[in-house]
């Protein structure tokens, strides 16, 4: 053989070669991308999860803001019926001490007038 054939043949297995190696960068590229393309729907999946969290993390805050508002005003109520209990315990004590102080009066008159009687015995 001569020199330009063994050239010929070396050239054409190294040809060869880079096609082989240049086919296989193809399908790992492939490959590459096709794991990318898996990555976007993954993380579209993700940011569509998190829009729908952060739309119910908000009703979530509306739903704790109303709740507080009415736990709000129902203490506020049960203020108000303590200060009216209170305000008609405090009238009946005053109720209370008026009939006691008649009753008292009127037992004291009473007693008064049966004493100033003579006494038949």
């Amino acid at each position: 053989m001569c020199v330009k054939e063994e050239t010929i043949d070396r050239l054409t297995d190294s040809s060869q070669n880079v096609v082989q190696r240049l086919e296989s960068a193809e399908d790992i590229q492939q490959e590459l991308l096709r794991k990318q393309n898996d990555s976007l729907r993954i993380q579209q999946h993700l940011l569509e999860g998190g829009v729908e969290l952060r739309q119910t993390l908000e009703e979530s805050k509306i739903d704790v803001q109303a709740m507080m508002q009415e736990f709000q005003n129902a203490a506020s109520e049960q203020r108000k019926l303590k200060n009216l209990i209170f305000e008609v315990f405090d009238h009946v004590q005053s109720l209370q001490s008026v009939m006691m102080g008649e009753f008292i009066g009127f037992y004291s008159l009473i007693f008064y007038a049966l004493a100033s009687f003579p006494n038949p015995l």
